[in-house]
């Protein structure tokens, strides 16, 4: 991949595009240094020119497959719902904070043909923090019902 993306939803966007992911996409896209299998954290790292990520976590399988990856963002600036449904206006809440604390996050899902794309908005600011992508068969949680 030539063009790095400049703002989140591009970012999320060239990560979408590329799934089922593997160690090769994701170190392109975010110029980590994964190898092997099994659970894996980059720790801090920056797309592009400005685009601060506070960590990029990927999870494969002994046989390599892909079960999950994820990013986390820093909350400035605030992203909220709203600008979330503005560019994926098919999420529904899959999960809820148990109030046990303000970290804690409300989980917005986008159902993908790939899988599940997962937007993480924290309790405390309402803002997002991170986004995270799971193959079809490996994410369980379900909208809640509406009424």
């Amino acid at each position: 991949m030539t063009d790095q993306p400049t703002d989140l939803w591009q970012l999320i966007s060239a990560v979408s595009a590329q799934a089922p992911l593997t160690n090769d996409k994701l170190n392109a896209l975010f110029s980590t240094h994964f190898e092997g299998t099994g659970r894996q954290d980059s720790g801090p790292t920056t797309v592009g020119d400005s685009l601060h990520i506070e960590n990029v976590t990927n999870f494969s399988r002994d046989n390599g497959d892909w079960v999950f990856s994820s990013f986390a963002i820093g909350s400035e600036p605030c992203v909220g719902l709203d600008e979330l449904k503005s560019h994926y206006g098919d999420v529904a809440m899959t999960a809820a904070p148990t109030g046990h604390s303000l970290e804690e996050r409300y989980l917005w899902t986008s159902q993908q043909p790939w899988g599940a794309l997962n937007f993480a908005i924290r309790e405390r600011d309402r803002c997002l923090v991170g986004v995270s992508l799971y193959t079809a068969g490996e994410y369980k949680n379900q909208p809640f019902p509406k009424g």
